[in-house]
C-alpha cells in the first residue's frame, strides 16, 4: 500500500469520528449559548451564515424553564429593539426564549417552540412591517393568542415596531400584500387563523415605535412592565429574622424599660455585621413604650458636611417635634432640642457614628430629657462608645455558620435550603464570607440563577480576597454590573441616598443609563433598597465601596474623579480654577451663612458636568457656552440677585430644584434661567 492510500484509508475511518465530534460541539456550544448572557446570541438562535443543510438543521431547539418569549422578524428588529430589550431581561435574570425566524428550516423544530411557549407566562410579540411575510411568525402569534385564551394568567405585550397597529389589525398596508402572497400556499382555514391572531393582538394595549422614538428608553418600558408582572416570584422572604432574636433580647435587656433612668445603649461590630438590622428590629419592638421616637440614619455621613452638626440637629428637632423651624447654628440648635424635644420620654437611635459625633455637642447634656428616655448608639468603633457616659455595650459578633447558609440560600435559591447539587458548593461560599449578613446578601443575589461556572469562578475570588477586604468582597458583584448600573450605582452612593427614584431618574433616562431596568439589577443584587417612601438606601459598607471605587480614579487630585460631593474638594475645584471634562456630578451644599460667590470662569472646563447641587453658591457672569450637559441644577435663590446671572441656556436641564429660594413668579432671573 502506497502512502497515499494509506492516507485515503485513515482518512475514511477518521471521518466519520470526526463527523460525531463536530456535532457534539455543535450542540455543546448551542446548549452553553443559552446558559451564557454575555454572548451575542442565545442557544435559540444559530449562526444565520452556517449551512441550513443536513441532519442538524431539524435539531430541536433547547427547553428550559422560561419564563418570556421573544417573537420577532430578525432583519427588521434583530440588531435594534429586540437585543435591547433581550439584554435588559437577561441581565435581570428572566430567563427569556429569543428566537430568529429567518433561520427555522424545517418543521422539525417547531415542537421545541410550542414548549418554550407552553412554559412562558409572558409573550412579547414586536411586530414590524416584514412580520406577517413569516410563516412562523404568523404560527407563533396564533399560538400565543390561544394559550392566553386557556390561560388568563399568560400575557401578550405587542410592540408596534415601525407599523400601524390599524394595519396590524385590520390586515391592511403591508399586512395585506403579505397575506395575498400567503393565499398561494395555504388554505383559508389558516389564513383566518393567522388574521383573527393579529387582530387579537393589535386590539392590545402595547407600545408604538416610531422612527422619532428611542428604542432602549422605549425598551426599558417593557421590561417594567414584564418585571411588574414577574415580581412576585422574586419577592424575597425577609432576611431580617435571621439569627435576630438572641440579639434582640440582649439590647432589649440593656435598655431596662422599667427603670425611670435616661440610659445609652450602643452597639457595635465590623462594618455589615448587622448592626442597624438589630437596631431596627429593637427599634420596632420597643418604640411603642415612648411618647416620641426618631431613627437618625447615616449620622457618620451627615457628619461629614460642613454644617453636619446642624443638620444633624434638624433631623432630631424635626423627627421628634414633628414641625420646628430649622435652626442655623449648634448653640441654637441644643437650645431648641432642649425646649422642643426633651421633655419627651424619647427613643433616638443614631445610627452609624464615628469620633466625630458627640452627644453633648449635638444633644446637650442627657440630665436634660425626660426620665424613661433611651438612646441606642451604633458603630464600627467601641472606643467612639465608651466615651458616652454610662452607655451599655453590645457586640454584634458575626453570623453562626448555619445562620449564615440559611441567609445565603434564602438570596441565592429564594428558599431555606440549596438543591441537592448545589449544597456542597453553596457552604463552601459561604464559609469564605466571614459570617458578615451584607456579604452573604450580596454574594447570595449576584449568584441567583447564575450558571455553576460563575458559582465556581466567584468561589474562586472569594478565596484570593482577604477575610478582613469586606469592601473587595463586595467588588466582585459591582464588578459584574454593566456600564449604565455601575453608573446609576455611583451616583446614589456619592449624592442620591435618601433622594426620590422617579426624581434621579429623570436625569439617568435623558443620559441613556436606563434606569427602571438598572434599579432594578441593583435591587436584585441587594446593592441598594427602595424605601416605603420610593427612596433610595444603602447599606453603608456598599456606600463607602462607591466613593472608594470614585477615589481610586485619581488618589491625589480630586478634581480629576468623576464625582465629587466633599465641599472641601468642590471649592478647591471651583475657586482653583481646576475644572476637567472628567467631572460628571459636583456638589456644595453646606448651609453656612456666607453663601460663595462663584463666576462662569469657576466654570470653565467643566463641559460633561450633568448634576450640580450649589445650595451654598451664587452664581454670577455671562454664562453662555457653559454647561451644556447639565441635566440637575440644584441652587438657593434670592430675589435681589436676578440681575447678577445671564445667558445662562440649559439646554438638557431636566430637574431644576430651586427648594429654599425667596423668589417669586416675577423675579427677574427667570429671564436667565431658560432652556432654548
Amino acid at each position: 500500500m502506497n502512502l497515499r492510500e494509506a492516507l485515503t484509508t485513515v482518512a475514511a475511518l477518521l471521518l466519520p469520528a470526526l463527523i460525531l465530534i463536530c456535532k457534539w460541539l455543535f450542540r455543546r456550544r448551542r446548549r452553553s449559548s443559552n446558559n451564557n448572557p454575555q454572548l451575542s446570541e442565545s442557544t435559540c438562535i444559530v449562526d444565520s451564515s452556517a449551512s441550513t443543510t443536513g441532519s442538524d438543521a431539524s435539531l430541536p431547539l433547547p427547553t428550559g424553564d422560561y419564563e418570556v418569549f421573544l417573537s420577532f422578524r430578525g432583519p427588521d428588529t434583530r440588531h435594534e429593539i429586540t437585543d435591547v430589550l433581550y439584554h435588559f431581561l437577561i441581565r435581570s435574570k428572566i430567563r427569556t426564549f429569543k428566537h430568529d425566524e429567518d433561520l427555522h428550516v424545517d418543521e422539525g423544530i417547531w415542537p421545541s417552540l410550542v414548549e418554550a411557549m407552553k412554559e412562558s407566562r409572558i409573550y412579547v410579540p414586536i411586530l414590524s412591517e416584514t412580520y406577517a411575510e413569516s410563516k412562523w411568525c404568523l404560527k407563533e402569534l396564533a399560538e400565543m393568542v390561544e394559550y392566553r385564551k386557556q390561560d388568563k394568567g399568560r400575557i401578550i405585550l405587542p410592540i408596534f415596531y415601525k407599523v400601524n397597529p390599524r394595519d396590524v389589525r385590520k390586515q391592511s398596508g403591508a399586512y395585506e400584500e403579505a397575506f395575498k402572497r400567503h393565499m398561494k400556499n395555504f388554505d383559508d382555514k389558516t389564513l383566518q387563523i393567522w388574521k383573527d391572531a393579529l387582530k387579537d393582538v393589535g386590539e392590545l394595549k402595547g407600545w408604538h415605535v416610531t422612527d422619532k422614538d428611542g428604542q432602549g428608553a422605549i425598551a426599558d418600558e417593557v421590561f417594567d412592565n414584564i418585571w411588574s408582572n414577574l415580581s412576585e416570584n422574586y419577592e424575597l422572604m425577609t432576611d431580617e429574622l435571621v439569627g435576630i432574636d438572641a440579639h434582640l433580647k440582649a439590647v432589649v435587656e440593656r435598655l431596662d424599660l422599667n427603670s425611670k433612668a435616661v440610659a445609652t445603649v450602643g452597639i457595635h461590630g465590623l462594618g455589615g455585621i448587622g448592626k442597624t438590622t438589630v437596631a431596627t428590629a429593637v427599634y420596632n419592638k420597643v418604640c411603642a413604650h415612648f411618647d416620641r421616637h426618631y431613627f437618625v440614619e447615616d449620622v457618620r455621613e451627615t457628619l461629614q458636611r460642613r454644617d453636619g452638626i446642624v443638620a444633624l440637629q434638624n433631623k432630631i428637632i424635626s423627627g421628634i417635634a414633628k414641625k420646628a423651624t430649622p435652626v442655623s447654628n449648634v448653640s441654637e440648635g441644643i437650645r431648641m432640642i432642649r425646649d422642643r424635644v426633651s421633655h419627651y420620654k424619647v427613643l433616638i437611635v443614631l445610627d452609624d457614628v464615628d469620633d466625630k459625633f458627640k452627644f453633648d455637642g449635638i444633644l446637650g447634656n442627657s440630665e436634660n430629657f425626660v426620665s424613661g428616655s433611651r438612646f441606642i448608639v451604633t458603630s464600627r468603633n467601641i472606643k467612639v462608645l465608651t466615651l458616652l457616659e454610662g452607655c451599655r455595650l453590645y457586640e454584634v459578633g458575626e453570623m453562626s455558620y448555619e445562620h449564615s447558609f440559611e441567609l445565603f440560600c434564602k438570596h441565592a435559591f429564594r428558599k431555606d435550603s440549596a438543591p441537592h447539587d448545589y449544597a456542597a458548593l453553596s457552604r463552601d461560599i459561604v464559609s469564605t464570607t466571614g459570617g458578615l449578613p451584607l456579604t452573604i446578601k450580596v454574594v447570595g443575589s449576584l449568584l441567583f440563577k447564575e450558571d455553576r461556572a460563575v458559582w465556581e469562578e466567584t468561589l474562586l475570588r472569594l478565596r484570593e480576597t482577604p477575610e478582613t477586604e469586606v469592601l473587595d468582597r463586595l467588588k466582585i458583584s459591582y464588578d459584574t454590573l454593566d456600564d449604565e448600573a455601575k453608573q446609576i450605582f455611583l451616583d446614589i452612593a456619592c449624592f442620591y441616598v435618601g433622594t426620590d427614584k422617579e426624581k434621579a431618574s429623570y436625569m439617568w433616562s435623558d443620559c441613556k443609563f436606563y434606569p427602571i431596568s438598572s434599579i432594578n439589577v441593583l435591587v436584585q443584587r441587594s446593592i441598594i433598597k427602595i424605601r416605603d417612601n420610593n427612596e433610595f438606601s444603602m447599606h453603608d459598607q456598599l456606600r463607602d465601596l462607591g466613593k472608594a471605587i470614585i477615589r481610586e480614579e485619581d488618589m491625589e487630585h480630586p478634581w480629576m474623579r468623576s464625582r465629587i460631593w466633599s465641599d472641601e474638594d468642590a471649592l478647591e475645584l471651583l475657586l482653583g480654577k481646576k475644572g476637567t471634562d472628567k467631572v460628571k456630578a459636583l456638589r456644595v451644599n453646606s448651609s453656612s451663612p456666607e453663601t460663595c460667590q462663584l463666576t462662569n470662569e469657576h466654570f470653565r472646563n467643566l463641559s460633561n458636568l450633568r448634576y450640580f447641587d450649589g445650595n451654598s453658591t451664587e452664581l454670577t457672569g455671562d454664562f453662555s457656552d457653559l454647561l451644556d450637559n447639565l441635566r440637575w441644577l440644584q441652587l438657593q435663590y434670592h430675589a435681589d440677585s436676578g440681575d447678577q446671572l445671564t445667558n445662562f441656556h440649559l439646554n438638557k436641564l431636566i430637574i431644576l430644584d430651586l427648594r429654599g429660594s425667596d423668589i417669586t413668579d416675577d423675579w427677574g432671573g427667570w429671564t436667565h434661567i431658560k432652556v432654548s
